[in-house]
């Protein structure tokens, strides 16, 4: 059995920001990882319709990570595992750690995940808790993972130090799944930004949110913050990280392989 460990207490989870949407167990049963009534084609179809399946394979192969061996690895709002058994087929696991806030998804959906795709529990941690504060020692693991899961953070820049802390030298992150809002949607909000500073608006949200981590714009229901190519890249190297970017699946999905220098 797949043993949940849990970081973080559940009092402190539900004050992180979106903790309701993505805690509301009845609306997530529309989704397509909701494979308990046994579809997990929905789910693959979903996997492969989106692009993430190709977008996480080709950010493995092209990491360097398949050489290496008895790795280790932790994937940051690893919602139900889907990407376990990608992980394990183009790596040589010692142990892959899933991080997750949403106590559903990973206490009920991944185990039959991980089940059904014959992940072995003694190479797997499922952990409930909250990506900024990750409980591993410093420079522990070999990668990590982010899909369709940076551009929820908050306090993005928190996020990058602990990923950043937890990986070995050379260590690398994969970051996919990412909003490409395109060049009209960002000088659209980069015009409203420098509005706001001709009017002295100086205090706006939209120029405190520019000025933290290079964010354009948030939708307040899901989390998601937008961000143009240029705030990643200025972002990354911030935090220490050297970027590549990857071609992605789909146009509207940015991808990226940091390495830790």
């Amino acid at each position: 059995m797949y043993q949940v460990y849990e970081w973080t207490d559940n009092n402190e989870l539900k004050t992180l920001n979106t903790y309701q949407y993505w805690n509301n167990e009845n609306a997530e049963k529309k989704k397509e990882w909701d494979i308990r009534d046994g579809n997990f084609q929905k789910m693959e179809n979903y996997l492969t319709k989106s692009g993430l399946k190709n977008d996480l394979k080709r950010a493995l192969r092209l990491s360097g990570l398949c050489s290496q061996k008895a790795l280790k690895g932790i994937e940051l709002g690893g919602g139900v595992c889907w990407s376990a058994p990608f992980v394990f087929h183009c790596l040589d696991m010692e142990e892959m750690q899933f991080l997750e806030f949403s106590w559903h998804r990973i206490a009920k959906i991944a185990p039959l995940i991980l089940e059904h795709y014959q992940i072995p529990e003694d190479r797997v941690k499922l952990v409930s808790g909250s990506f900024y504060e990750i409980k591993c020692p410093d420079e522990s693991m070999d990668f990590v993972l982010l899909s369709q899961a940076l551009h929820h953070a908050d306090d993005v820049e928190r996020l990058l130090t602990e990923a950043h802390r937890v990986l070995k030298k050379g260590g690398v992150a994969l970051i996919i799944g990412e909003h490409n809002k395109g060049v009209k949607f960002c000088l659209q909000c980069m015009t409203e930004i420098l509005r706001d500073i001709v009017i002295g608006d100086y205090h706006s949200q939209r120029i405190s949110l520019y000025r933290q981590s290079g964010c354009l714009a948030v939708d307040k229901r899901l989390g998601d913050r937008y961000y143009a190519l240029w705030s990643y890249a200025k972002m990354f190297r911030k935090h220490g990280f050297t970027c590549r970017r990857i071609r992605t699946a789909k146009e509207e999905h940015f991808g990226f392989i940091l390495w830790k220098k």
